[in-house]
């Protein structure tokens, strides 16, 4: 699956570890989402963007979400710190990259709305800028997820703590943002019963 351009590589982080807390006791990504498993169309629609890589980062039910990701293909890394919040996950995935990335598109596994073209239209503009710029999906003119990082973030992002992801370094990091409008989806993950229900609404 990969792509190479002149910009260099882009590979996927897709972070699929979490405790999903606010579902009780149970695994958010695991949710059947009419015949398919959250995760597992999350991962299929960054398949069908063809970055150079996926590395799917698991935690909780680390086995139940890796045989749920079998036939795809994703590079399983598991992160036994995953409890100590999303900042280990993104650790674990940059450093499972390899040393020719030139970018990391840091998805979330519970933004099932997410398309491979909504994908694709991050993973273009982060070539169209040079590989130099943030790329964030955005909403209505907001913030959104995901985010494609360049390389000269990676140790940077590596050092973040707790229970925050790449988002986190944005304001302070002084690299350009470009946000890239791709709408609801950019916005709608899955953390509750009722994003659920505005998920089957269809937003």
């Amino acid at each position: 699956m990969s792509r190479s351009s002149p910009a260099g590589e882009v590979h996927a982080i897709l972070l699929a570890a979490g405790l999903s807390r606010r579902m009780g006791e149970r695994n958010k990504l695991l949710i059947d989402l009419g015949g398919e498993i959250m995760v597992r169309r999350v991962a299929r629609a960054l398949a069908d963007a063809h970055p150079a890589s996926i590395i799917a980062v698991t935690g909780h039910e680390h086995e139940k979400v890796g045989q749920s990701l079998e036939g795809l293909p994703v590079i399983l890394v598991h992160n036994p710190d995953f409890a100590e919040g999303m900042s280990t996950s993104l650790r674990a995935g940059l450093h499972a990259l390899p040393p020719t990335a030139k970018g990391a598109l840091v998805a979330l596994g519970d933004m099932p709305a997410l398309t491979a073209r909504d994908y694709g239209l991050l993973l273009e503009a982060f070539r169209r800028e040079g590989a130099d710029a943030i790329v964030r999906a955005a909403y209505d003119g907001h913030p959104g997820n995901p985010v494609i990082l360049p390389r000269n973030l990676f140790e940077t992002a590596a050092k973040i703590r707790g229970d925050a992801g790449a988002r986190a370094l944005l304001g302070s990091s002084g690299v350009r943002i470009v946000d890239v409008e791709i709408g609801v989806a950019a916005r709608l993950d899955i953390d509750a019963y009722e994003d659920l229900q505005e998920f089957s609404r269809g937003g």
